[in-house]
């Protein structure tokens, strides 16, 4: 049974490995660094979040989710950021930066900008050896490491649950 011959086989089990992997992040998402997010998030004066790749996208959508509920944010590219583009940032505000892998290299650079100027730092990784947990904010682990058809609802429902909740 291929999917091209099953298309409803093939999305059902697309669904259930989408579902698999929300379900996984309920389960390693610690609690007190979820709130420790949602304060930041709810606190700040500005929100910026950066990411490559399905991790980008997810950023972009968590930054308009934010603005939904009259929380100021944008997406910052990675590609601008260091040319100009972290000038927004001020000491207090929050800055969110999401690698599935934690080694971005294009976001490191960033996270050091975020440093310096006093921005809070949440770092969503799956990485507990990533450069990025040295954010002020604890690092949140991605579930289901090797499951890559499920990054993109997996890294979108963790920022998102941070959105939702400090609405």
């Amino acid at each position: 049974m291929d999917a091209i011959a099953m298309p409803w086989s093939a999305a059902r089990r697309s669904f259930e490995i989408e579902s698999d992997a929300i379900a996984a992040a309920l389960k390693v998402i610690p609690e007190n660094t979820f709130m420790q997010a949602v304060s930041a998030l709810a606190q700040t004066e500005r929100i910026a979040a950066s990411g490559c790749g399905h991790s980008g996208i997810a950023c972009m959508h968590f930054a308009h989710l934010m603005c939904c509920i009259e929380r100021p944010a944008r997406f910052l590219s990675p590609a601008e950021a260091t040319h100009g583009g972290t000038g927004f940032l001020k000491a207090g505000d929050v800055i969110l930066l999401a690698s599935r892998g934690g080694k971005t290299r294009e976001l490191i650079p960033i996270m050091e900008i975020a440093r310096k100027k006093g921005a809070k730092i949440i770092a969503v990784t799956e990485n507990q050896a990533s450069p990025l947990p040295w954010a002020r904010i604890s690092y949140c682990p991605s579930p289901s490491p090797g499951k890559p058809t499920a990054s993109t609802v997996r890294v979108p429902k963790e920022t998102m649950s941070y959105g939702e909740a400090a609405q």
